[in-house]
């Protein structure tokens, strides 16, 4: 008689999967909902004057889990980005008013679980050059 055994290794940690938002890289306005004051062009979601979402409905958020967004802002030089409503109760979630490169991470609230919801403030002037969105394990086996 014979027996095998056999090990499996894991990491535990922040393990980031695969990007979840279609046209993340702004090559269009396909599966973006365009709010006051935004318009896509040249690889960017720019915003300015008013106040107004940007959403991309091409994705399903699950209520719990960890998520990590990275976007870029450039152009800007008045007024915030929000991740609008993802978190528990409704809250928002970063309040970006710097251009650059970043990263956030957020557990799912229980609404907005079927889109992206960025909210770019009354005088929010800036352009989204990316907004990428991964689903955050701690296993990977």
């Amino acid at each position: 008689m014979s027996v095998k055994i056999e090990i499996l290794d894991y990491v535990y940690g922040e393990i980031e999967g695969s990007q979840m938002i279609s046209n993340y890289s702004f090559t269009s306005s396909a599966d973006w909902y365009l709010g006051t004051g935004w318009s896509i062009a040249g690889g960017a979601a720019t915003h300015s004057g008013s106040f107004g979402y940007l959403q991309n409905s091409n994705v399903t958020f699950i209520e719990g889990q960890n998520y990590r967004i990275k976007y870029k802002i450039s152009g800007r030089t008045a007024g915030s980005l929000i991740l609008a409503n993802h978190l528990p109760s409704n809250a928002n979630g970063f309040n970006q008013n710097s251009n650059g490169t970043f990263s956030y991470d957020w557990i799912q609230g229980s609404s907005n679980n079927n889109q992206l919801s960025l909210y770019g403030s009354s005088n929010f002037d800036g352009s989204v050059e990316y907004a990428a969105v991964y689903l955050i394990t701690i296993i990977d086996w």
